[in-house]
């Protein structure tokens, strides 16, 4: 194989493996303002809050599924938020009081 081809091919697998890598945004108040985490979400581990715990009321899950947690390690009452689902286990992403679960998120996983 040439040393081009070689390249291009690390290139394009580097490429498709970004893009592969989803996320979303976590907001301190209502309507997405105020202070924001940038979380990743590469697995569909169970993950803790650190320095954002009991602190989200708005969410930008950038088109992916994500589910927050009451209490940490995944315990707890689950809030589902994805693109179109705003009944039932799912909340509005602009206002979690929407739901009852402003300032309660302690843990996600992605879904």
């Amino acid at each position: 194989m040439s040393r081009v081809l070689i390249f291009v091919l690390i290139a394009s697998t580097t490429l498709i493996h970004i893009s592969d890598a989803r996320g979303f945004i976590l907001w301190k108040d209502s309507d997405f303002r105020g202070e924001s985490r940038e979380m990743q979400c590469t697995d569909f581990e169970c993950h803790n809050f650190n320095s954002f715990n009991d602190a989200a009321s708005s969410i930008n899950t950038q088109g992916g599924c994500v589910a927050l947690f009451e209490n940490g390690n995944c315990g707890g009452r689950r809030v589902i938020f994805k693109p179109g689902c705003e009944l039932g286990e799912c909340c509005k992403h602009s206002n979690f009081k929407s739901c009852g679960f402003n300032d309660k998120a302690s843990s996600f996983a992605c879904c």
